[in-house]
């Protein structure tokens, strides 16, 4: 059961996660916290590989902006399924910043993801 001190962000979505680079919309967040997860949903097409993510801040946070060097990994090879990514490190939010995720690219087939910040305050 979660604490009602966590709350989620849709982060919509990001097309393709096959090309390197491939951007999520960027979400705003509305309260400080901390990121304790990114839920993901993959659909269109299977992922091949385990598929790694840069997560980027940008905005007001404590030392946080492009190439901020937080890193997420989607642990599973799913096709209409949802999971937790793996989140490296402490990301550190403040009211106002903005979170985007870029593919790194290493699936293969063209898949596309779906995406949910979940926050701690």
């Amino acid at each position: 059961m979660r604490t009602l001190n966590d709350y989620f962000i849709d982060g919509e979505a990001i097309t393709g996660i096959h090309t390197d680079g491939a951007l999520s919309v960027v979400t705003c967040v509305p309260d400080a916290g901390r990121l304790v997860g990114v839920v993901a949903h993959v659909a269109t097409a299977a992922t091949t590989a385990i598929t790694t993510f840069d997560i980027t801040v940008v905005g007001n946070g404590t030392g946080a902006g492009p190439g901020s060097g937080y890193d997420c990994s989607l642990p599973i090879l799913a096709n209409n399924t949802s999971a937790v990514m793996n989140v490296n490190g402490q990301v550190i939010l403040q009211t106002g910043d903005y979170l985007r995720l870029a593919s790194n690219g290493e699936t293969g087939n063209t898949p596309n993801l779906y995406i949910t910040y979940i926050i701690r305050r």
